[in-house]
């Protein structure tokens, strides 16, 4: 680099100071001097000759030079080059300039940037017509935390090519596309970047969807409207707890608040996806309500949309000591066990949600020892689990300078405040005795056991196969023994809350390696089987059906295979052999049946009386099976079409049901080796039903509750529900909240014996029946497709 000095010419208008800092005035040059003395004696030369020489010496010694400061630190974009031009990087002459600090070392211009770890391509289409999309926004972002990464927009064909340059650990990504007036499309992606070369992952075709665009009201329990409640759509499903949807508010997305009176119109429409599970939340600043959607493809308005805060309940907690006397400043925490907010039994998790709602569900005692729970929430039954309760909780209380203790199960009432009392375990020490055997019964020694409860303590065990450890005393402990050439072996164990000691013993089956290969009965190999050993995943075979076991257990074996997530269960039949292997015998041969054929299945779903297109909101095709056991096979929807490709050979059956309440089912047979099949399914109107109870020698009741289902177990099984309650909101509720076909109304029909039936299926008979142990009646009807239908029940008294 060349740097122009800083030299004013005196006398110059623009003359300038140096640029230096002034010490002593500057000595003349040394040529000047010798000038002056040219005319001096030889001695009186040399002795000015080195007079000069050592003041020039002493300038260069003392003088401070004159340095130029870096250009400030450019922050680079991540499509910017990564140096600039050389003419950029000329020092201005007139720029003002300081002394460095000792010792300063050169900075540089700017930093490279990061490099890229992670590379995602996709092309953005109109689901409808297949046209790409321009300039619609894409975002990547970290899925555990919603940190936009990286963003652009796609080019005029559609595409798009997003670079992450976060990180090298790794860590799911999530894709979101946005596009004006479509439904947004969130799309993860599995980020595991490689050690030497960025990972790049091509996502193909992404088609946007129109969606369903929904409006309404979010009312309180007796009907008046909830202002300024947020609108939340769950971003994330976990399956288990009871069987179904639970902690559904661990991620979600804001569209929308409610004004004055409780209205609502969301931000953006709403597609078809398993993450919201159809589950739409209302959360004011106490309380809390859910209903469910029926989304579309397609563009679709709902504005009649409703959401009715839950019924709530009161709990107050006592919180003491080992003596008895109240403790302080305790936290605790009501911990839902229901759907579709809470998690399992047994989990110690913070509730998920805004922060308003979380403080509905935690607290801290008072100094005397109290806390109050008011406004707890109460869910409703699980529709997956038949035994769930709506109204379960766990407590869970931490206290300063005690363990951690057990979940307290309590159950709420809405009539009532429940009243609790938690009496705290002190932290002590105790003994845990630890036998560790093979499988064939003999003792092992020098295997390590790590003992958990407050904290890991490890240990060995002795010759004859035993560890001592002392721990601090927690509600339960965990237990794992490891050995070399053995499999490891874990367990839990409770600890009541006065007890001295605990033993257990851990079992370490012995272990060789294992290795072998599954093959369909064509001798294909099979890819990403996974193989399972007493209920442990051992291994998953590669691209040629290879697998490798370096600890298999010894002796006889049962071994399951199961197929991978993202392969229709329907293409294999379960059927395997071997079952049981040993592995003394050396490398085996799995065989697995394979469904022959392969069939690509087009259904086009149309209004019977009309012919126009549908679009169905459930489509389900299933493989029947002997004794009517059904698969579901993974099909693809769109506006009048139901698509199934690589259909095995078999008896089929598809069933639609779509967004204005149209149902029905198909039987069909396909045959190996046939050709591309196209069927049609005509979907007739719904009608409605309306009728009223009439009470013949009894007093009508202060509340009753009607059920409504098919008249045949056949149209049960095949089409989705009977039909859809119409609720009168001043005197009427479904039972447990919308779900899985029709939920049961209460009613009172002191005040209003009237009710309504909408969206029934036409396909089969209906039966509506009052739910009662001292009271009767029923009524089977079949509408018309698109008529009205008007009974009269009568409500007797039992006999039996």
């Amino acid at each position: 680099m060349r740097i122009r000095g800083n030299h004013p010419t005196p006398g110059h208008p623009t003359a300038r100071e140096p640029r230096y800092p002034q010490i002593l005035e500057v000595p003349e040059p040394p040529l000047l001097v010798f000038a002056k003395v040219s005319l001096m004696t030889m001695w009186f030369k040399l002795l000015a000759t080195g007079l000069a020489v050592a003041a020039t010496v002493w300038l260069l010694l003392t003088q401070p030079w004159a340095t130029i400061d870096p250009p400030p630190r450019l922050e680079q974009h991540a499509q910017a080059p990564t140096t600039a031009p050389a003419g950029d990087l000329v020092h201005d002459a007139y720029a003002p300039t300081k002394a460095p600090p000792p010792n300063a070392e050169r900075t540089p211009i700017a930093s490279p940037p990061a490099p890229v770890t992670l590379v995602v391509t996709g092309t953005v289409v109109d689901a409808t017509t297949n046209a790409p999309l321009a300039a619609v926004p894409v975002q990547l972002l970290t899925w555990a935390t919603g940190t936009v990464n990286t963003e652009g927009l796609t080019a005029a064909d559609g595409t798009f090519t997003l670079r992450d340059t976060r990180g090298g650990k790794a860590e799911l990504r999530q894709l979101v596309v946005r596009g004006l007036d479509y439904a947004p499309m969130r799309k993860d992606v599995s980020y595991e970047p490689p050690p030497t070369a960025p990972q790049t992952i091509e996502l193909g075709t992404l088609p946007l969807v129109r969606g369903t665009l929904f409006a309404g009201r979010v009312i309180d329990q007796q009907g008046l409207g909830v202002a300024n409640a947020e609108l939340l759509l769950p971003l994330e499903s976990f399956f288990g707890g009871f069987g179904g949807p639970q902690d559904m508010l661990n991620r979600t997305a804001l569209l929308g608040h409610t004004d004055a009176t409780g209205a609502f119109q969301l931000t953006e429409p709403i597609a078809p996806d398993t993450r919201h599970q159809n589950l739409l939340f209302a959360v004011p600043a106490h309380g809390l309500g859910w209903c469910t959607l029926e989304t579309t493809n397609e563009r679709r308005e709902v504005h009649d949309l409703v959401i009715r805060l839950r019924p709530t309940g009161d709990a107050r907690v006592l919180v003491e000591d080992p003596k008895g006397r109240p403790v302080a400043n305790a936290r605790g925490r009501a911990l839902p066990r229901y759907g579709p907010i809470g998690s399992r039994r047994g989990w110690r998790k913070e509730v998920p949600g805004p922060e308003p709602l979380r403080q509905l569900f935690v607290g801290h005692t008072a100094p005397d020892g109290t806390l109050a729970f008011p406004n707890l929430p109460i869910g409703e039954r699980n529709h997956w689990n038949s035994g769930t309760v709506a109204n379960q909780y766990e407590l869970w209380v931490d206290a300063e300078g005690y363990a951690w203790q057990a979940l307290q199960p309590f159950e709420l009432d809405p009539t009532h405040e429940q009243n609790l009392t938690f009496r705290l375990v002190a932290t002590r020490e105790m003994t845990v005795t630890i036998f560790v055997r093979d499988d064939a019964g003999t003792p092992i020694p020098d295997a390590l056991v790590v003992v958990d409860g407050l904290g890991p303590v490890q240990g060995r065990t002795n010759a004859a196969g035993i560890a001592e450890l002392t721990v601090r005393s927690a509600p339960s402990l965990a237990i794992r023994a490891t050995c070399a050439n053995h499999r490891e072996a874990q367990t839990r164990i409770v600890i009541a809350p006065d007890a001295p000691s605990a033993q257990q013993t851990l079992t370490l089956d012995r272990t060789r390696t294992f290795s072998g290969r599954v093959v369909d009965q064509l001798g294909t190999p099979a890819a990403g089987m996974s193989l399972w050993v007493d209920q442990k995943k051992v291994a998953t075979t590669d691209d040629q059906g290879s697998f490798q076991v370096e600890d298999f257990p010894l002796g006889e074996r049962r071994v399951v295979i199961a197929t991978p997530p993202a392969e229709d269960p329907v293409r294999w039949t379960g059927g395997q052999v071997p079952q049981t292997v040993d592995a003394a015998h050396g490398p085996v041969t799995f065989v697995m049946q394979r469904r022959l054929g392969s069939i690509d299945v087009r259904a086009t779903i149309v209004d019977a009386a009309t012919g126009q297109p549908l679009e169905p909101v459930e489509a389900h095709l299933r493989l029947r099976l002997q004794q009517n056991y059904l698969i579901p096979k993974r099909i693809e929807t769109a506006l009048g079409l139901v698509t199934a490709t690589s259909t095995p050979a078999g008896h089929w059956q598809l069933v639609v049901r779509t967004a204005t309440g149209q149902q029905g089912a198909l039987e069909f047979s396909l045959t190996e080796g046939q050709p591309p099949t196209d069927l049609r399914l005509e979907l007739p109107l719904p009608g409605t039903i309306t009728g009223r109870l009439t009470f013949v020698g009894v007093a009508p009741p202060e509340n009753l509750i009607l059920v409504v289902n098919h008249a045949s177990s056949v149209g049960s099984r095949r089409f989705g529900r009977p039909g859809v309650w119409a609720v009168d909101q001043s005197d009427q509720a479904l039972e447990n909240g919308p779900g899985l076909g029709s939920p049961a109304l209460k009613l009172q029909p002191a005040q209003n014996p009237a009710f309504r039936l909408e969206l029934v299926d036409p396909n089969d008979s209906i039966v509506i029946a009052v739910r009662s142990r001292v009271l009767v009646g029923e009524t089977t009807v079949r509408v018309k497709p698109g008529q009205l239908s008007e009974v009269v029940i009568e409500v007797r008294a039992r006999q039996d």
